[in-house]
């Protein structure tokens, strides 16, 4: 089996709402408006109450209140309105998929986190549209939802032997499967025609140095991933550089540019907005503290 065949299997379960797959077209054709994406947003009441709930939110930050979809389309700009619509409808794509084997509440405040600490490096370093970077923190592991439900069994023994001989999951995903959650992620974000500069860090997010494309993006994923699996949730704030080291590539730490200062400020951004955002892309996940 192949990473694309463990996606096409589950397709029918694993979809975008039908007005995201349409804004996503529309965003590709240089001839669209901003009235005209804010008529179709408008049309689905869950992803403009969304949609206006984290434009209005501390997150952005934005001096006045916006009450219309228009507005906030002229706002945000397109760019950063495919990685909203993306993210607010996230986990409405995975509704449907019975996961015994992840607890869900755990794996949404695992993928906010590491969004809005991949957001804030981003922000550290200088990086133009940073949006992207919070939509690719929040997708990165879409790929253990998709294994968990097609290969219960083999996600089970990955899970059971990685506690038991202290290995990573990924070398087991590799070994068992011949592939990674990494690039079941990276399938499944492909069919649902999003861009490279979405998939690309997402598929690679743990071997950054093999990135060919995005690689500034990913090598950010790749830290931000190693930060929120040691940081949330639990400790809020408190962070082990050795800790947080050992979870990471050698080479992508220095690649990556980024020094104390900029993670501790990842951590405490993240650890304030967490709790709000979440609430905005996953509604239904219970507050982990």
């Amino acid at each position: 089996m192949t990473p694309e065949e463990m996606v096409s299997g589950v397709s029918e379960l694993v979809s975008l709402p039908e007005v995201c797959v349409r804004i996503n077209e529309m965003l590709d054709d240089p001839s669209t408006t901003s009235k005209a994406l804010g008529e179709v947003i408008s049309h689905d009441p869950n992803l403009t109450a969304r949609l206006l709930r984290m434009v209005n939110s501390a997150y952005y930050g934005m001096a006045a209140e916006i009450n219309t979809v228009s507005h906030a389309v002229t706002i945000v700009g397109l760019d950063e309105l495919r990685s909203l619509v993306l993210a607010t409808s996230a986990s409405r794509a995975f509704a449907n998929i019975p996961t015994e084997w992840v607890d869900m509440d755990m794996f949404w405040h695992h993928s906010v986190y590491c969004g809005l600490v991949a957001r804030v490096l981003g922000a550290v370093r200088g990086m133009r549209q940073r949006e992207r970077l919070f939509v690719i923190g929040l997708l990165h592991d879409v790929g253990r939802l998709v294994l968990y439900h097609q290969a219960p069994a083999v996600a089970r023994q990955i899970l059971e032997s990685a506690g038991a001989r202290g290995r990573q999951p990924t070398a087991l995903e590799k070994e068992l499967l011949g592939f990674t959650h990494a690039e079941i992620g990276a399938a499944l974000l492909r069919t649902w025609r999003l861009p490279s500069s979405l998939w690309k860090p997402v598929e690679c997010h743990h071997e950054p140095m093999r990135a060919e494309d995005f690689r500034a993006e990913t090598l950010l994923l790749h830290v931000a991933n190693a930060i929120a699996v040691t940081v949330e949730p639990g400790t809020k704030g408190q962070w082990n550089e050795t800790e947080v080291r050992r979870e990471v590539d050698p080479e992508a730490w220095d690649a990556a540019g980024l020094d104390e200062d900029a993670v501790q400020h990842a951590i405490t951004e993240a650890n304030l907005r967490s709790l709000e955002v979440l609430a905005i892309v996953a509604p239904d996940a219970a507050l982990i503290f």
